[in-house]
């Protein structure tokens, strides 16, 4: 392993991990395909799952991914935004 590609902006080492789950908790998609510099948003848009949403698939209707603030909404995506008061609301 090399450390300098895996080292993050933190100058710790780092992996980086997409995971997405269910409303039970459930792992239902996990990547482990990109090193630690790389911004999750790119890890995740470079995924089979990703390029599936695009395309229009849905494992059901109304079917999205919650995420964080780095990404950017899409029709599939709903980033959490923090609210002027502190109190997390979601933005579409």
């Amino acid at each position: 392993m090399n450390p300098v590609f895996y080292t993050g902006r933190k100058k710790k080492t780092t992996v980086n991990v997409v995971a997405v789950c269910d409303a039970h908790g459930r792992f239902n998609f996990v990547s482990v395909n990109w090193p630690g510099p790389v911004h999750d948003s790119r890890s995740f848009s470079k995924t089979v799952l990703y390029k599936s949403f695009c395309r229009g698939w849905r494992p059901f209707k109304g079917a999205f991914v919650i995420a964080d603030k780095g990404y950017k909404n899409e029709d599939f995506i709903v980033a959490i935004k923090k609210a002027k008061k502190g109190r997390k609301q979601f933005y579409k």
